[in-house]
């Protein structure tokens, strides 16, 4: 059907990339993501529908992290975050 399924890797023009799982041409599952600016932010996690959702850890260039749920791509319930 010409979408992206099962696992795999995929590369923007921007730098940015992703490796995990997909359904439907979309992120679904477990999967980590690199942004493509130097130096960059990172997510490694659960993805649902394309965005972060379930447990994850994300790491900011600046050295601060969050770990813990996200919900339709945003910190939800409960996490750390470190500064």
């Amino acid at each position: 059907m010409g979408k992206f399924h099962g696992k795999g890797a995929y590369q923007w023009a921007n730098g940015s990339q992703y490796t995990g799982e997909f359904k439907n041409g979309m992120r679904n599952g477990k999967g980590v993501w690199i942004s493509g600016a130097r130096p960059c932010d990172s997510y490694e996690g659960e993805y649902e529908n394309d965005m972060k959702h379930g447990f994850g850890l994300y790491r900011w260039a600046n050295g601060s992290s969050y770990e813990g749920y996200f919900k339709a791509d945003r910190k939800h319930g409960k996490g750390t975050i470190i500064h």
